[in-house]
């Protein structure tokens, strides 16, 4: 009886961890993340993001392009360019997620769960509740 329940005890533990084995290589190699943001979804988001360094395992960060995709621009479409921060902690089903993006004087964050798509809202300095949705590669 004891090795049953030492066996099903090593399948929970297998079950839970496995999941954060593949989540945890995104705190070592450079990531891709492209989305949307804005109550239209607007605003097209495109970053490539690399490790901050051993010291800081986790975090990534990188530039990040935002371009206007509305119909309102008689010159072409808005640009702004900025820096995106990603923070990871947790691992597996409880692996969560800071984003910090900063442009053109302002900050928007993003804080939830992690997965491969983000889809939430973010607080901006200048606007709360914006619609975000990033997929990171």
């Amino acid at each position: 009886m004891r090795s049953r329940t030492r066996s099903t005890a090593l399948g929970a533990v297998l079950a839970v961890s496995v999941p954060g084995m593949a989540w945890a290589p995104a705190h070592a190699r450079p990531l891709s993340v492209a989305g949307t943001a804005g109550y239209l979804s607007e605003w097209q988001i495109s970053a490539r993001l690399s490790p901050d360094g051993p010291e800081r395992a986790g975090a990534l960060s990188g530039p990040v392009t935002l371009r206007h995709t509305g119909l309102c621009a008689v010159s072409g479409p808005a640009e702004k360019s900025g820096d995106m921060r990603v923070r990871l902690s947790g691992w597996g089903p409880f692996a969560q997620v800071d984003v910090d993006l900063s442009f053109a004087g302002a900050r928007c964050v993003y804080r939830g769960r992690f997965s491969e798509t983000l889809k939430g809202v973010m607080d901006c300095s200048d606007a709360k509740g914006v619609p975000v949705e990033l997929v990171i590669r």
